[in-house]
Order: C-alpha cells, then sequence, then structure tokens
C-alpha cells in the first residue's frame, strides 16, 4: 500500500546491482588464466622512460657513468601529479637520451638508460612491520615516493587520487574484474597474492575509512573468487561482488554504474558521490610500497597469441624492450607480425620492437588472422544504430564520427566526446568496419590542440593586459611620487626664491659698482684723483721746505757762531746763546717737516686708496697701502735721524767757537752737555708722539677705507701688523 525506497548504501550492502547502458560479450580468448605467474629472466639493457603515467615527468637526478642500486630514484618528485620512476635493477647509468617511446605516436621520450651488472642488488628499504602505527599523511608520502600508478591502464597517480577521497570515501571499490580479452595477470595474481592483496586493501581502509569495501571480480575467474574470500574470510567490512561477463564492465564508469547505481559524467568524478575505486594490481603493489618499503619498478604482463610459441604471465620489470620479450617467448614470424600493446579492445599496435614497457603496459597480443583478422578497407556508415546502442557513455557514434570526417570539430565538440572511454565497443559492433574509436581519438587532439590554442592566447591577452596594468600603475606611482615631492618641497620653495632674489641683489649690487669702477671720467673718481696729485704736490713741497729751513737755520747759525767770537762780550752768555738759538731752530724745523711729512702721508693715503679702488682688487690696494705706509715710517724716521745728526754736527762746532771765547772751560762744557741732552731727547720724544699718530691715523683710514670690499681675514692681518709694530715702537722707547 505504502510503497518505500532502501536507502541506496543498504542496498549496496545487501548486495544490490545495477546495469549501465550498453556494452557487448566478444570472445574471452583467456587461454592463459591456468599459467602461473613466472620472473622474467633479466635483460642486458633497461631504457626507463621518465614518465609512465598521466602527469608530468620528474627532474631527472642521475648523471651518465653513476652507478645505481635496484630501487634507486633515478627522477625527482617535485608534487602535484609527478612522479618518480626507479632503477629497475642495480648497474651503471649508460646514457641519457631520448629513444622512442611505447605510444601509438611513436614520438621520442627522455629515458635513462642502465647496463646491469647482474647482481640484482637492492637498495636500502624502508620496511614497516605495523602499517596502522603510520599516519594518512606518511601513507600517502610512502605511496607517492614508490611511484604507484593505476595499472589498470589509466596511469592516474594513486596518492593523487587518494588525497582528493580524504574525508569523502563512503564506498572503496577493488576492481577485479579485468573484462578485457585474453587479459589474465590480474586473474593469476588475485590466485596467486590473495594476501598481499587484502593487507593492500587494509591499508587504504586505514587511510580512507570507507563504510563499504568492495572487490569486483567477473563471474568468468572462478578461481580468482575462491582465493580472494579465503583471504577476506576474517576480514571486516570487506565484500566480495561477482559480477556477470560483461565489456567493459570493468571500466570505471559503468563499474561504479553497476555497483551504486551513479553515473559519473566527465564534468563530475566519483568522488563527488562518496565513491573511490583502486585496481587490484595497484592495491598489491600499494602493500609492497608500504609495508616492504619497495618502488614499483615491475608489473605482471600477460604474454598471448598464436604468433607466439609460449603464453604465460610474466612479471616484467620496467624499461625492458619488447624484442627481449618476443625473443623470450619465441614470436613466431618477426617481419609481418603484428603487436598488441593493451587488450584488443583498448590497446594498440606498435610499430618497433625496440620500445620499452611502462607501468601501464598489461598485455602484448601476437594475434594471427584467425584470431583477429586484418581490418579491410571500411565501407560507408550506414547509420544503423548499433554504434549507439553498444556505447556504455550513451553516446552517438556515427554522429560524432560524421563531424570529425567532415572536420566540424565544434560540433564534435557539442557531442560530448569527453564521455567517450574508448572502450572500442562501437568499432567491434559496426557492420562497416570503421575504426570509429581511431575517428574519436583524432577528434579529442584536434579539441586538445584547440583548447591548447586558446589557452595560449588568452594567456597572452592576460599578459599584455598584465603589461598595461603595470604600466599605468608605474605611471600613477610616478605622478603621485612628484606630487609627494612638490608637497614635501614648497616649504624650502619660499627660501629657494628668496635665496635667489637675494643672490640677483648682489648681482645687481656688484654690476652697479662695477659700472661705476669703469666709468672713470664721474666727477667722485676724478675728485679723487685731483685730491691724491694735490696731496702728492703737498708732501713734496713740505719735504722741500723743511730742508730749505733747515739749511737756512744752519747758514744764519754759522755766521752768528762767528760774529760771537769777535764781538767782545762775556764769552759765557755768547755760547749760551748760541746753543739755545741753535736748539730751537733745529727742533722747530724738525717739528715742521714731521708734520708736514705726517699730514702729507695722511691725506694721500686716501685718496691714493680712494682712486686706486676704482678699477684695482681689493688685494693690491691692501699691499699698496702697506708698502706706502712702511716707506713713510723709514722716511720719517730717517729725516729725523739726518736732522739729529745735523744738529749735534752744528752745535759742535758753535761749542768749540765759543770755547774759544776767554771763559771757564768747564762750565763751557757742562752747558753744551745739557743743552745738547735736552734737545736731543725733545727731538726724540716728538718724533716718536708724532710717527705713533701718523701710523695710528692711517691704519684706521686703512681700515675703513678696507673694510667695504676687503676680506675680513685680510683686515685681520692689518691689524696683527699694526700690533705689531706697535709692540715694536713701545720697545724702542723703553730703550
Amino acid at each position: 500500500m505504502f510503497g518505500f525506497r532502501l536507502d541506496p548504501l543498504r542496498q549496496i550492502k545487501k548486495g544490490h546491482t545495477w546495469r549501465f547502458h550498453g556494452g557487448i560479450h566478444p570472445n574471452e580468448n583467456k587461454y592463459t588464466s591456468d599459467l602461473p605467474l613466472t620472473q622474467m629472466p633479466l635483460p642486458n639493457i633497461f631504457v626507463v622512460p621518465i614518465k609512465q603515467h598521466s602527469g608530468n615527468a620528474g627532474e631527472i637526478i642521475v648523471r651518465e657513468g653513476q652507478s645505481v642500486k635496484k630501487g634507486d630514484p633515478l627522477t625527482m618528485c617535485l608534487g602535484g601529479r609527478e612522479l618518480p620512476v626507479h632503477a629497475p635493477t642495480s648497474g651503471t647509468v649508460k646514457e641519457i637520451r631520448h629513444y622512442t617511446s611505447c605510444h601509438p605516436s611513436g614520438f621520442k621520450e627522455m629515458t635513462v638508460i642502465i647496463e646491469p651488472d647482474g647482481k640484482d642488488e637492492w637498495t636500502t628499504l624502508n620496511k614497516v612491520e605495523d602499517f596502522t602505527t603510520l599516519t594518512e599523511k606518511e601513507i600517502i608520502a610512502k605511496i607517492r615516493d614508490a611511484g604507484i600508478v593505476g595499472m589498470g591502464g589509466a596511469g592516474f597517480p594513486a596518492h593523487a587520487k587518494i588525497t582528493s577521497a580524504l574525508g569523502k570515501t563512503k564506498i572503496l571499490i577493488i576492481n577485479g574484474c579485468e573484462c578485457e580479452p585474453y587479459l589474465t595477470c590480474d586473474d593469476r595474481l588475485m590466485q596467486e597474492r590473495s594476501g598481499e592483496i587484502v593487507t593492500g586493501i587494509q591499508i587504504l581502509q586505514h587511510v580512507l575509512k570507507p563504510e563499504v569495501v568492495i572487490v569486483a571480480i567477473e563471474n568468468n575467474k572462478p578461481a580468482a573468487i575462491a582465493a580472494m574470500k579465503k583471504a577476506i574470510n576474517s576480514k571486516q567490512g570487506i565484500q566480495i561482488r561477482v559480477l556477470p561477463t560483461l565489456y567493459p564492465s570493468g571500466a570505471a564508469r559503468p563499474l561504479i554504474r553497476i555497483l551504486t547505481g551513479h553515473e559519473v559524467g566527465y564534468t563530475h568524478r566519483s568522488t563527488d558521490f562518496g565513491v573511490m575505486m583502486q585496481n587490484v594490481t595497484s592495491t598489491y603493489y600499494i602493500k609492497r610500497a608500504v609495508v616492504d618499503g619497495e618502488p614499483l619498478i615491475e608489473r605482471p604482463v600477460t604474454i598471448t597469441g598464436n604468433n607466439f610459441k609460449k603464453h604465460g604471465n610474466v612479471i616484467i620489470r620496467n624499461g625492458t624492450l619488447v624484442r627481449q620479450i618476443v625473443n623470450s617467448y619465441q614470436l613466431v614470424n618477426t617481419q609481418n607480425v603484428r603487436l598488441i600493446v593493451g587488450g584488443p579492445m583498448m590497446g594498440f599496435n606498435i610499430g618497433s620492437l625496440s620500445v620499452p614497457l611502462t607501468k601501464t603496459v598489461n598485455c602484448i597480443i601476437a594475434p594471427d588472422e584467425y584470431e583477429l583478422p586484418s581490418q579491410n578497407e571500411p565501407l560507408n556508415c550506414i547509420k544503423c544504430g548499433k554504434c549507439q546502442n553498444a556505447c556504455p557513455s550513451r553516446l552517438t557514434p556515427y554522429k560524432m564520427y560524421g563531424h570529425v570526417k567532415s572536420g566540424n570539430f565544434d560540433l564534435f565538440e557539442k557531442c560530448n566526446p569527453k564521455d567517450c572511454i574508448e572502450c572500442g565497443c562501437c568499432s567491434y559492433v559496426c557492420p562497416s568496419k570503421i575504426d570509429l574509436v581511431g575517428f574519436f581519438r583524432i577528434g579529442k587532439a584536434e579539441l586538445r590542440k584547440k583548447s591548447a590554442e586558446s589557452r595560449r592566447r588568452e594567456q597572452i591577452k592576460a599578459d599584455t593586459n598584465f603589461k598595461l596594468e603595470m604600466i599605468k600603475f608605474e605611471q600613477e606611482t610616478r605622478a603621485a611620487r612628484l606630487e609627494q615631492l612638490k608637497k614635501t618641497s614648497s616649504t624650502a620653495d619660499g627660501e629657494v626664491s628668496a635665496a635667489k632674489l637675494k643672490v640677483q641683489e648682489a648681482i645687481k649690487r656688484a654690476q652697479q659698482e662695477k659700472n661705476q669702477q669703469n666709468d672713470s671720467s664721474t666727477p667722485a673718481a676724478q675728485s679723487a684723483r685731483e685730491k691724491a696729485l694735490a696731496l702728492a704736490k703737498a708732501r713734496a713741497q713740505a719735504q722741500k721746505g723743511s730742508n730749505e729751513q733747515q739749511n737756512r737755520a744752519d747758514v744764519k747759525t754759522a755766521p752768528t757762531a762767528d760774529s760771537a767770537q769777535t764781538v767782545k762780550q762775556d764769552p759765557k752768555e755768547i755760547a749760551r746763546q748760541k746753543a739755545l738759538a741753535l736748539a730751537k731752530a733745529r727742533a722747530q724745523a724738525q717739528k715742521d717737516g714731521k708734520e708736514q711729512h705726517n699730514q702729507a702721508e695722511v691725506k694721500t693715503e686716501p685718496a691714493a686708496d680712494s682712486a686706486q679702488n676704482v678699477k684695482q682688487d681689493p688685494k693690491e690696494i691692501a699691499r699698496q697701502k702697506a708698502l706706502a705706509l712702511a716707506k713713510a715710517r723709514a722716511q720719517a724716521q730717517k729725516d729725523g735721524k739726518e736732522q739729529q745728526n745735523q744738529a749735534e754736527v752744528k752745535t759742535e762746532p758753535a761749542a768749540d767757537s765759543a770755547q774759544n771765547v776767554k771763559q771757564d772751560p768747564k762750565e763751557i762744557a757742562r752747558q753744551k752737555a745739557l743743552a745738547l741732552a735736552k734737545a736731543r731727547a725733545q727731538a726724540q720724544k716728538d718724533s716718536r708722539e708724532q710717527q705713533n699718530q701718523a701710523e695710528v691715523k692711517t691704519e684706521a683710514s686703512a681700515e675703513s677705507a678696507q673694510s667695504v670690499k676687503q676680506d675680513p681675514k685680510e683686515i685681520a692681518r692689518k691689524k696683527a701688523l699694526a700690533l705689531a709694530r706697535q709692540r715694536q715702537l713701545d720697545k724702542e722707547k723703553d730703550k
């Protein structure tokens, strides 16, 4: 009466399954499932590609000639979707160069070529007895450092998938379906290594903590189902889900649909629905990485096909050349043989036997024409719709084929080609034998090229916009800096302008003074020159008059002395009168001469200075003044000494003539000595006083004249000279 729907998780736990759209039943050809796993003999050379996963290659950390051990890293993982690769055996790095890749394109990629030494010696391994003691990050780091990838064919880094599912996983799926025809390596691994696979499942449980763990196996593998059930018998939370055989039930999206009922499109991830999936072989090597510390250097591979004399499931190390494999399993026809790497549905043909195996290669098939007939020339599409019915992704392959063939990739993109898992169901059922998957791969490549070109244009546009923004930013920053400088220098502008005005005024004053100096015809300059000439004439006239007075005094004194001898007077009175007259005349003559000389010097010096300042340098003016002052001083001293000597000479004859008078000789001598001493002292005193006054006045006049345009240092020097002269005069007075 009242219908209800069980919770999806409860339905999953109860073992409910769903069916995906489409699917086919190709011939299985799994006749190698009974052959045990074997180890391939060590080859004589290894060619190890540095990129064996979907992502970026690591950085090579070995060099040519370097010795390596088994398990040593050859590249360094820098993060993201990068994974390291490791040395498959011990030996020497022979070369590092580009080599043909194991890819449909046949492009060359960087490889490390190692020559084995035959010892096959392991490097130091970090083993862990109890993985439960490790944290989630430590386990993920060990998985990453071991280089574990999805080994079902996609090659996605296992650590990246686990990291994206942390805290979101409700259902953990271990994929053991192995739906591809001919493949049996996973089957044999579950039969022989089921215990280690279960340990790997428990490690994933410890990290992801899911509510349900499902091991999915197709019903065409009874031995593997039995082995896994036996290993899981005592383990809690792990379920075995046996599925009907239908291709491609082992693909990720169809398997999620079968076990959970969710259809995951290319725009979503399985973790969005709380689901995380790992291949059974990847789970086995996760255990080897975490517990045993071994990196991923090998994998199981199925060798099959009627062109091989021997078949089997063999563990082959990464970097082994296909030529070495086919030689070991005895390829029948090496000239026209067709080799398929991977399954017959999703694999590809290789054109050379000298390509190395990688971590994602799970099968090598050498079929004959009976097993897999060669493709004949395809016919035209008849739009029968069989491809659409067989597509597990609900696409329309015939429309997609038409768009790719016509080159209309825009319409091809609208058909959602990213949902295509390239399972090959459409090509298998096509009655026209059209390789639809091959066309879809071409179309996807063109879309990737178009997308890359678009991203490149967008990047160029973004870079251009960024450069324009940077230019604009720099311009704005420069303008703001200039504005700030203007604001900060506004206070200094007034000072600068004031200084400029002062400089301009000083220049104007100097120009005016220069013009006045250059204009020698001005009245001031003319009057200064006339005054200087008049003072020079007055000085010369004064010196001439002084000399004439002295000569007249000498002439008059001599006749007077002579006449005094003839007159009969008192000899003492006559001598006294002559001496007094002589002394007075000499003193008066010396006084008049020095006064006129000093006045002439005082007047002449300013006039000469004013006349010379018109067009002479201040230093030259000062030097000339100093020379004139020294000359005047020397001349004054010379004139005073000459007059004194003349007076002494004239006084001596007068005394001698007075002695001829009949007087007392002692009295006459005493009077002469007194008169001479008084006259000499008075003459020296007057001469020194007049000289000091003249020097003081001259120095003051010179300093006042020079202070207008002289340097302060020059003024100080002159004052020091004047002070030194004054001290010299004081010393002479003391003597």
